[in-house]
């Protein structure tokens, strides 16, 4: 009896889980993105795409075309490319969601880009916003899948490897945090070894060891783009180093004028890692400032201005 029990317990714990898990994620209603200088069914096709990217990165719980179709039927309401952050505040309290995905597609001569953001339905603002360039048609599926990763916060880690960018896979980024760790302890263990040779020598050589621990506190974080002018909708590259490694650390690039929780393009650092290289989607002409944000997730809405950069489009 007792056996038979916990198996019931079992198989209810198995299907209670995952629909607990999905009870926690947020619903979002993603709109059919506008056509600019583009085919609408091209889109359309688009659109889907990101739906199915977004399920995939499993932040989201996504609302199904052919419901929210349904809902805006009843309501006698047509999809024609929400843009406006008011109107796609009312579609998203019809589809009963928390957040709206809203955008734009755009053709200019091969480069196709796609450019959107995620408003709050309660708050009613922006809370990010995306553009992503795709060269050409055969790069498109990778484009879509790149934007949904950065606009969800699930852009991975990218490192140098013999001049060329790859992501890192979990098992570098849990080796390279442990070599960081390791680090960290031989760098404590010399400082307490210089320090009982400086009180065994006398007070001078631990005033040495005082200015250059001091030293080290005020180097600050720093992000470096590869060159100061990019052409429009070129990939924008980033080093970066001295960051806490914080579980929310991120980089952004907004327009000057743009308040802090709005930005054009950005991508989490990667807990534990405190320098490295990232990059970002290409973006329209125009200038630019490059952002730092500190573990944003524990209520740190304010951000540091690393630098600018300019995009041309000539």
């Amino acid at each position: 009896m007792a056996s038979l029990k916990k198996i019931t317990l079992f198989i209810t714990l198995l299907f209670l889980i995952p629909a607990l898990a999905m009870a926690e994620k947020n619903r979002i209603a993603v709109m059919d993105l506008r056509a600019d200088g583009i085919a609408k069914d091209k889109a359309l096709r688009i659109s889907e795409l990101i739906r199915t990217e977004i399920v995939n990165t499993g932040v989201y719980t996504v609302i199904e075309r052919n419901q929210m179709d349904m809902v805006f039927k009843e309501q006698g309401i047509q999809q024609t490319g929400v843009i406006n952050d008011a109107y796609a505040i009312k579609m998203g309290e019809l589809l009963s969601a928390q957040k709206i995905l809203i955008g734009t597609v755009m053709q200019l001569g091969d480069a196709i880009i796609i450019s959107g953001r995620i408003v709050d339905i309660e708050k009613g603002i922006a809370e990010f916003a995306v553009n992503q360039s795709a060269a050409n048609e055969n790069e498109l599926l990778e484009a879509t899948k790149l934007f949904c990763r950065k606009l969800t916060g699930t852009t991975s880690q990218t490192a140098e490897i013999s001049g060329t960018k790859r992501k890192k896979t979990s098992q570098e980024t849990t080796a390279v945090a442990e070599k960081k760790s390791a680090e960290n302890r031989k760098s404590t263990d010399k400082a307490a070894k210089t320090d009982a040779a400086g009180k065994a020598d006398g007070a001078g050589k631990t005033d040495v060891a005082v200015k250059t621990s001091k030293k080290a506190a005020n180097i600050k974080p720093s992000v470096v783009p590869s060159k100061k002018v990019y052409a429009q909708y070129e990939q924008i590259d980033l080093s970066f180093s001295h960051f806490p490694g914080n579980d929310h650390d991120w980089i952004s690039i907004a327009k000057p004028d743009e308040g802090e929780n709005y930005y054009q393009t950005y991508s989490y650092t990667g807990s534990q890692i405190k320098e490295g290289t990232l990059s970002l989607g290409g973006l329209d002409a125009g200038q630019y400032e490059i952002r730092y944000y500190y573990d944003w997730e524990n209520g740190k809405y304010d951000y540091h201005v690393m630098g600018t950069i300019s995009v041309s489009d000539k």
